[in-house]
């Protein structure tokens, strides 16, 4: 049974040297500014030197206005963020182990200690556990966010990680799968769309009311891998 672990595994057509995966987990270890710390690099190697086929690290943000779930996350919100992630993936690249980023907005999971302001989601109902002052986004601000998902995952792409996972926030979006490999680049929009969770807005809580955002951050992002 167990044998069946360091046997070669694949996620689309990536290939895995192993079915070892090392899931997300918040170190706190990047610099202020979002991008990986030597300290984040070297913890990294270590874990692909012990043989893991798949790193995925600690959520990072799209959105650095009321994006942020951590403090010292891991930030694609701009292109300046692209070597230090080429640096992280060409470390991790040595030992043959991929690496997947996690791209996150903390939607109401969040407080206003570090966004600076009001936590917003699709709905102005507060997170029950850490109640803390939120607004309902507006629908061009869900048509931002849609793109700045996109952009962060051309940015990975453009650093030469091998995938995105797109962390999986019920309070701000559901109903799409989890795990991507980063796909060719005429094909970033067809996988990510922002979903409510209930109303407050006029996109709260279908799918079919999105659409038209989804279907048009598609035909931009097409255009940019153009």
């Amino acid at each position: 049974m167990y044998q069946e672990i360091f046997k070669q595994g694949k996620i689309g057509n990536i290939t895995l040297k192993n079915r070892l995966v090392m899931s997300p987990m918040g170190t706190s270890l990047a610099e202020m500014d979002g991008s990986p710390s030597e300290d984040m690099i070297a913890f990294y190697e270590a874990r692909a030197i012990g043989g893991a086929a798949l790193i995925i690290p600690e959520i990072a943000r799209v959105n650095d206005l009321h994006g942020a779930g951590m403090m010292r996350q891991l930030s694609v919100s701009k292109d300046r963020h692209i070597e230090g992630l080429a640096k992280l993936a060409e470390t991790v690249h040595k030992y043959g182990t991929k690496i997947f980023i996690q791209l996150h907005h903390p939607g109401r999971e969040t407080v206003t200690a570090l966004t600076g302001g009001p936590v917003v989601s699709a709905s102005a109902i507060p997170c029950k556990y850490l109640q803390q002052e939120t607004r309902a986004l507006s629908t061009e601000e869900v048509k931002a966010l849609i793109q700045q998902f996109i952009s962060g995952a051309v940015r990975v792409k453009k650093a030469g990680c091998n995938g995105v996972q797109r962390e999986h926030n019920k309070k701000l979006n559901n109903g799409l799968p989890i795990l991507h490999k980063v796909p060719p680049k005429r094909d970033y929009g067809r996988y990510f769309c922002i979903m409510a969770e209930k109303g407050g807005t006029s996109h709260g809580g279908l799918t079919e009311k999105l659409s038209p955002f989804f279907h048009a951050q598609k035909q931009e992002v097409n255009a940019y891998g153009r």
